[in-house]
């Protein structure tokens, strides 16, 4: 799964900006400020996930796809009703609110829209091309580097939020909340 993030990173000639750690076995055991200092992360708040959303409304005749990949940040958890206006409004608001309803996909779901399991999905050598949605939050980190699932649950992606914008013509918007917990 690795190999297919770092061919995908390849093709889209951002591979030299970008580098991929390999972290210990028990690294989700660690607490987060110590997973961080391991790959020399800036702070926390650049820790990120690829999550992804289903909309468990959506119909073959709606614009739009039923599944997104959200790049958010560890501390933050996707904000539903933000997400689902952001989605409508990408397809100009042609669709009723009432036919959304924004869940995490199951973990069987995600496998096969991704090709990889939890704590290691990333939106880079997927089998599915899904939409991809990055939270402003990361957007705005200075400095301007996140770090993400590389394809396994061993590996991490670091890259720069301006090239990653550029290589995946995501769409950036406000849909992400800091945790109640982590506040």
């Amino acid at each position: 799964p690795v190999q297919r993030v770092a061919k995908a990173l390849a093709a889209l000639q951002i591979s030299h900006v970008s580098r991929i750690y390999h972290v210990a076995s028990d690294y989700y055991s660690w607490p987060l400020y110590q997973r961080a200092l391991c790959m020399t992360v800036p702070s926390t708040k650049h820790m990120c996930k690829s999550v992804v959303m289903e909309n468990k409304r959506w119909r073959p005749e709606h614009p739009g796809s039923r599944f997104y990949c959200v790049m958010v940040q560890y501390l933050h958890s996707v904000d539903i009703g933000a997400m689902t206006d952001h989605v409508r409004a990408l397809d100009g608001d042609r669709i009723a609110r009432k036919h959304f309803n924004f869940r995490l996909s199951s973990p069987e779901a995600t496998l096969e829209m991704t090709g990889y399991d939890k704590n290691g999905v990333s939106p880079f050598g997927t089998p599915v091309k899904l939409p991809i949605i990055l939270c402003q939050s990361i957007a705005l980190l200075q400095p301007p580097v996140f770090w993400i699932g590389a394809g396994h649950v061993d590996y991490k992606l670091a890259m720069p939020v301006q090239s990653f914008i550029d290589a995946t013509g995501c769409t950036v918007a406000d849909i992400s909340a800091l945790n109640d917990k982590d506040q």
